[in-house]
């Protein structure tokens, strides 16, 4: 209280001179200066507490806001699966949540807590002790299901301590970006809640009851009592002047007569502060006595140091404390406030410093965010362009040429698609460190942490990551376009080492373009998209190498062009077929189905390879048309065949991973299969291993929904991906075909036959049939039917056949065709 004991030292004495020689004249401009000192005290001592109350209040609110919203914390909220996200998550949560009570030592205790009101992660100060982890029967939860904002806070009795403390609650309202698209809703996955705890607010409100006959009370937003001390009732007043306004009144009673000042704080508390009138009578009478033995001067020189003191001790700082904030609010976010004083004004203002250093770290920490990528922590896509931009300005002035590369991690998908996204994830990271090792040692790399300078200095070896696995790499100040091809080959070199994620270890390649600068664009857009058409041309020449932009490269992206529109119109147009295999049983040497195959007659160019068109589709997204139109016609034969009386075995149809992963392939069959009034015995689809084991909670729902429908399920080219034997236990799996590749290679590997015939044994084992495919010779047919496999496909028997040959094959008898 170091500002109101300044104020007593001087204004007491100087105002008891005006008393003693004015009188009883000057009696009631001494007793109004003294109501006026009253009100203008309890005005100040409650400014303060609001004041405090506002900014710890309002720093807590946006404490929770901010961590929220932090990485750490979304990302464990979206982790359905316990164990993940006990084992791998909540230790980083639980740091990030010490971290933040280290800033704002005020905290008792942060928690993450479930939707059904299970406290699933916790902190707290070491002597806090928490009685319970389940929370759906406290006071405050049924608050947070009818909660309408994003936030909640509240003063409630803590039951741990006993004590009064701030609860700030904030919705987890997310969707969980890895594994739902745009289309899902966003949905409460828990509650953040923190718990403040009050002393201090206790301390500031016991500090104002220093006389006798007054209170101070601070009520809820329901006009709940939180705090009350004091000795004036704030019950005793029951006339008609209930002094209900914000601000000061005066009540007056018949007994009594009391000021009130109320304010208003954060979150719809109200702070109200009384003291009875009869307290300025008091003052004024003590000061009478003492009235005439004060002289005109004193008053004149006591107006004088009021006016300095106040000027220097009030209106300075509070002038410095405007001018600051008008900065802060105009953007300027290094804006400070130096007082050179210890009252309470000081105080503030340390409060109001410690506020701008935090908007001006977490601003820093949104720049960073803005332009970094959050994953492997390199420029962003926004941050290279300007980076680039920056490179080529260099160049021209310095009238250098610089190399663009674009590369990108071959079959990633098929990684990330089998194992999963934090695999992915980590695989990305350690792609971008080695990369990192691989830049030029004479110039400097910079660290991906770094914002600095450093970042802009154009004579760095740039990288950044654009998204998913492309990454960028500019070289600057290039002598000879062979640099730029020491460092590419440096970076294929670097791929042979094996990659290790946990358990899992790939080796795995990378195809690099390159465009050169000025000879290969004169812009950035046209230098990216040259770089970016070298990189598809490395991948056409088979991967695992770099390749220079060339003009002819244009060329190829014509033709390509021209592919896509000529395969649009195919399947616009019904230039399409539908031919069919012939599945022999062994045993039998009866038809055990027909693998339904898409095959494009061209108009012009005649047969068009599926080779060349079926990855085309599945690049560009046209795979969802072409394997819907595929479904209907092949239950469209099927079911010609059945009323033929001929169908006494089922078609099976291929299903892309793209088509699985993106398309209601569940409801696609259903659709089919009604439409031709087909039966599901009928019916079987086939599927990868890339198809299956990517986002395998969801595939298993979708392949129980075939299976229930009594479509039967085959997993196509088995042991070409990354599962095993042990995943068909998990997935209603019928059919198994092995893959050609593995039959090719029987002929001179023992080891592949060892590998066929354990594939055979173990399948049998979970009562699988198994297909072998791409049987060519009697040779082959032999192996296979001595290590009893079910079913032979290929050219040995039978061709891809059309309609209508496939109807003269069925028609035929079996075994006589087959001798």
């Amino acid at each position: 209280m170091h500002l109101q004991r300044q104020f007593n030292l001087v204004v007491i004495p100087l105002v008891i001179i005006p008393l003693l020689i004015l009188g009883w004249l000057a009696y009631g401009y001494l007793l109004e200066s003294e109501r006026n000192k009253l009100t203008n005290k309890m005005t100040t001592d409650l400014n303060i507490i609001q004041q405090a109350i506002n900014i710890k209040f309002s720093q807590a609110k946006a404490n929770i806001e901010l961590l929220a919203s932090d990485d750490i914390v979304t990302r464990y909220a979206v982790i359905e699966d316990e164990f993940s996200r006990y084992k791998l998550f909540q230790t980083g949560l639980i740091s990030r949540f010490k971290s933040y009570q280290t800033a704002f030592p005020l905290y008792q205790e942060i928690r993450f807590i479930l939707p059904d009101g299970y406290e699933d992660s916790h902190w707290s100060e070491k002597a806090y002790t928490n009685l319970t982890d389940e929370e759906e029967d406290s006071s405050w939860f049924p608050l947070l299901k009818d909660l309408k904002q994003t936030t909640l806070n509240i003063i409630l009795d803590n039951p741990d301590t006993g004590s009064k403390s701030l609860y700030s609650f904030n919705s987890l309202i997310l969707r969980h970006t890895s594994s739902e698209d745009s289309s899902v809703p966003k949905r409460l996955r828990g509650y953040l809640a923190t718990t403040i705890k009050l002393d201090w607010l206790e301390q500031d409100l016991k500090s104002l009851i220093s006389l006798n006959n007054s209170s101070i009370l601070l009520q809820s937003p329901n006009k709940e009592a939180i705090y009350s001390y004091g000795n004036l009732s704030f019950h005793d007043v029951t006339n008609t002047s209930t002094g209900k306004n914000i601000g000061i009144n005066l009540i007056k009673t018949n007994e009594i007569n009391i000021y009130e000042l109320k304010l208003n704080t954060v979150f719809g508390y109200t702070l109200s502060y009384r003291i009875k009138e009869s307290h300025a009578f008091i003052k004024a009478n003590e000061l009478a006595g003492k009235i005439l033995i004060i002289t005109i001067g004193s008053i004149i020189f006591s107006l004088i140091t009021l006016i300095l003191l106040l000027r220097f001790s009030v209106i300075l700082p509070l002038n410095k404390l405007a001018l600051a904030s008008h900065d802060i609010g105009i953007g300027k976010l290094d804006s400070r406030v130096d007082l050179h004083s210890c009252d309470e004004l000081a105080d503030i203002t340390d409060g109001f410093n410690s506020m701008v250093k935090s908007l001006s770290d977490n601003d820093e920490k949104i720049r960073y965010i803005a332009y970094h990528d959050s994953l492997t922590r390199l420029p962003n896509r926004r941050m290279f362009q300007y980076l680039l931009a920056n490179s080529i300005a260099a160049a021209d002035r310095n009238k250098d040429q610089l190399a663009l590369f674009f590369l990108d991690i071959d079959n990633f998908k098929t990684i990330n698609d089998s194992l999963g996204h934090d695999i992915g994830d980590e695989l990305l990271i350690q792609f971008a460190q080695r990369v990192n090792q691989c830049l030029r040692e004479e110039d400097t790399f910079v660290k991906p942490d770094s914002i600095s300078e450093t970042l802009l200095n154009d004579t760095n070896d740039l990288i950044a990551r654009l998204g998913g696995d492309e990454f960028t790499i500019v070289l600057p100040h290039l002598s000879h376009a062979s640099d730029a091809a020491i460092v590419s080959q440096r970076i294929i070199q670097a791929m042979a080492k094996d990659f290790t994620v946990g358990k899992h270890h790939f080796r795995i390649t990378t195809s690099i373009g390159i465009a050169l600068y000025p000879s290969n664009g004169d812009d950035i857009d046209e230098l990216i998209r040259h770089a970016d058409i070298a990189m598809y041309h490395a991948k056409d020449q088979g991967k695992n190498n770099f390749q220079f932009y060339a003009e002819d490269l244009n060329e190829a992206i014509a033709d390509r062009v021209e592919r896509e529109n000529a395969l649009r119109k195919a399947i616009e147009e019904n230039q399409l077929s539908v031919y069919f295999q012939p599945q022999i049983s062994l045993p039998s040497r009866n038809i055990y189905g027909l693998e339904a195959l898409v095959r494009w007659h061209h108009p012009t160019k005649g047969m068009i390879s599926p080779m060349m068109f079926i990855p085309l589709a599945e690049e560009t997204g046209m795979i969802l048309e072409l394997g819907q139109w595929v479904m209907r016609e092949s239950c469209r034969i099927a079911k010609e065949w059945f009323d033929l009386g001929l169908l006494d075995f089922r078609i099976s149809v291929n299903v892309s991973s793209i088509q699985f992963e993106r398309q209601d392939v569940p409801q696609l069959i259903v659709d089919s299969l009604n439409e031709f009034q087909l039966s599901a015995e009928y019916l079987t689809v086939e599927l990868t291993e890339s198809a299956i084991m990517s986002h395998q909670d969801e595939n298993l729902l979708a392949l129980d929904k075939i299976k229930r429908m009594g479509v039967k399920v085959s997993l196509d080219d088995f042991g070409t991906g990354y599962s095993s034997l042990s995943y068909l236990r998990s997935f209603p799996v019928d059919t198994l075909k092995i893959d050609r590749q593995f039959i090719i290679e029987a002929k001179t590997e023992p080891e592949v036959r060892a590998i066929i015939s354990a594939i055979v044994q173990m399948a049998h084992a979970l009562n699988l049939d198994v297909v072998g495919e791409g049987i060519e010779d009697i040779m082959q047919l032999q192996y296979l039917e001595k290590i009893g496999c079910d079913v032979i496909q290929g050219f040995y028997f039978s061709k891809p056949l059309p309609q209508e040959q496939a109807l003269s094959f069925i028609k035929n008898n079996a075994q006589h065709a087959l001798k």
